[in-house]
């Protein structure tokens, strides 16, 4: 019936029309809107995600502190569970917060906290090696065999043990605590 009919660019209808081969293109105003609606919609979606990836770390940073006193506490209650005696714990002059114990098979542990660092050491026959960072706050409390409160080490027969660490994000503090009872050698 009707066929299309391609007339020329010099053709009467077609004249002042650009030539077929420029059809395709985008003119300079096109391609500067494009541009800039491009960086309208990217500058926020760019704002979220790194919003979202400060909150992430924040996040990542207080689930290591919460950590690190439970596994502090951990340490602490799986060696105690095989220690023969208590030999020293206590604050010396408020710097630091220790714990000294025989070991069921004869080593002599401890662990001590210095309170400017935030830092738990943990030593072994006098080998010592960093076990916890961002720890507040250590404290060991004693009780004899009548579950009263004492201060001298050869009386304990349960220890209990109390780690605080920091939450950075919200100034929080958060607390772990647990309690071992020591079954002195006979």
């Amino acid at each position: 019936m009707f066929r299309y009919i391609r007339k020329s660019p010099g053709h009467r209808c077609c004249r002042g029309a650009a030539p077929d081969r420029f059809r395709g293109a985008f003119t300079l105003l096109e391609a500067i809107f494009a541009i800039t609606l491009s960086a309208l919609l990217m500058t926020p979606v760019v704002g979220i995600l790194r919003t979202t990836r400060e909150l992430w770390t924040h996040i990542q940073q207080d689930q290591a502190s919460s950590d690190s006193a439970h596994a502090t506490l951990r340490h602490i209650s799986r060696t105690l569970r095989t220690a023969r005696s208590v030999t020293a714990f206590g604050t010396q002059k408020r710097r630091f917060t220790e714990l000294r114990i025989v070991a069921g098979d004869g080593q002599v542990c401890g662990w001590k906290h210095d309170v400017r660092s935030d830092e738990v050491v943990f030593s072994k026959n006098r080998v010592t090696g960093l076990l916890a960072e961002n720890i507040e706050q250590l404290t060991f409390e004693g009780f004899d065999s009548l579950a009263q409160p004492t201060t001298i080490a050869s009386e304990i027969h349960m220890l209990k043990c109390t780690a605080t660490s920091l939450l950075k994000t919200t100034n929080a503090k958060h607390t772990a605590s647990c309690s071992i009872w020591i079954r002195p050698a006979l």
